[in-house]
């Protein structure tokens, strides 16, 4: 006996229930999506920044520091421990006067170098990448010189609370943000990365792979 077709309506549960997966897997992507766009963020460049997101910002903004002649810029290279550079920033800060007219700080710049990634969390506007490395003139902050005791590449190295390291010279100043779960390991790597700097403009030139950070270099135009 021939089998008959039915001509009852074909049961569209599992078409349904594939129209919802596929939909779960888009909404899957479009968070995924919007968190890859969050990881980017810390790329985009702050308004009046040196030059545009990613990698010709930081493409532009190394050239500006290789150029720079006000004081040493030492960074640590394309990458370290793990990280590869993922950001670099020139900031400009105006000269204060006292209430006389008298001045009380003179203009100023910086340089930040950044290194990896971040996932920026809901509801926060920014994240921390996993190694930051700030030069700054001597002069830019109420930080004299520091002796910790701790010595890296022959200056003397103060270790902040949080594992920071920041190292004073006559010329230029360095903070150092390093991974760590724990103060101990961001101080280690910290160190490390202090190690492996290396010049960033010419007036650093003398301050290569190793070489002591007590280096005499060239007087810095920006502080007095």
């Amino acid at each position: 006996m021939e089998k008959s077709i039915s001509s009852e309506p074909t049961d569209v549960r599992p078409l349904t229930h594939r129209r919802r997966a596929l939909a779960a897997a888009v909404l899957l992507g479009l968070v995924g999506l919007v968190a890859g766009l969050a990881t980017y963020a810390i790329l985009r460049p702050s308004p009046g920044g040196d030059a545009e997101a990613g990698v010709d910002k930081v493409t532009a903004c190394l050239q500006l520091a290789a150029g720079f002649d006000e004081y040493p810029l030492l960074f640590a290279g394309d990458e370290v421990l793990g990280h590869r550079l993922t950001n670099c920033d020139h900031a400009k800060k105006e000269a204060s006067f006292q209430p006389d007219g008298s001045p009380y700080h003179p203009a100023t710049n910086s340089f930040t170098f950044a290194y990896g990634f971040c996932a920026i969390e809901q509801g926060q506007n920014s994240c921390r990448v996993p190694v930051t490395l700030i030069v700054y003139p001597s002069c830019a902050s109420e930080y004299a010189a520091v002796d910790s005791g701790v010595e890296i590449r022959g200056a003397a190295a103060f270790i902040e609370d949080s594992g920071n390291i920041r190292i004073v010279q006559p010329t230029h100043m360095l903070t150092v943000s390093a991974p760590g779960s724990i103060v101990a390991e961001r101080s280690a790597n910290a160190a490390a990365i202090v190690e492996a700097l290396v010049p960033a403009n010419d007036l650093a030139r003398a301050l290569t792979p190793g070489a002591p950070l007590t280096t005499p270099l060239e007087p810095s135009k920006v502080c007095p």
